[in-house]
């Protein structure tokens, strides 16, 4: 019994399922709502505050399609979210948009909230900022 447990502990140990050195899959089937949303009206109030951190998540085909910014944000790959969102201060305030507001500002949102920063989404994402007519 003892010998089954250990060659079965082995077993899992060797395939990586306890590994901590599993590479990060942006790109999955986990598709995590997140709530705290701000309007185009808001982000506008808010884009002199020193503390607002304006990132663009949208996926890199879509960001290089239409390359356009809203001012004062910066491209951030959502693929590589594990290396840039450690340089994230803490005490800033994060807004992340991607093309529409769905799934990957939503999944970004969720996961730098889980590294315990004031975050929310920029509601109808780049296309809400276009059709705003604000440039």
């Amino acid at each position: 019994m003892l010998k089954s447990l250990l060659l079965i502990g082995l077993a899992l140990f060797s395939s990586g399922s306890f590994s901590q050195d599993t590479p990060f899959v942006f790109r999955n089937t986990d598709r995590p709502t997140f709530d705290e949303q701000i309007t185009v009206p808001q982000l506008l109030k808010k884009l002199g505050d020193k503390r607002l951190i304006l990132l663009d998540v949208r996926l890199k085909e879509d960001f290089d399609k239409e390359p356009t910014l809203i001012p004062g944000a910066t491209y951030m790959d959502p693929e590589y979210l594990p290396e840039w969102s450690a340089s994230l201060s803490s005490d800033s305030k994060v807004v992340v948009y991607c093309v529409a507001g769905k799934w990957v500002s939503q999944k970004v949102a969720f996961m730098l909230s889980e590294q315990g920063l004031d975050v929310s989404t920029l509601s109808g994402g780049i296309k809400a900022w276009k059709q705003s007519k604000i440039q």
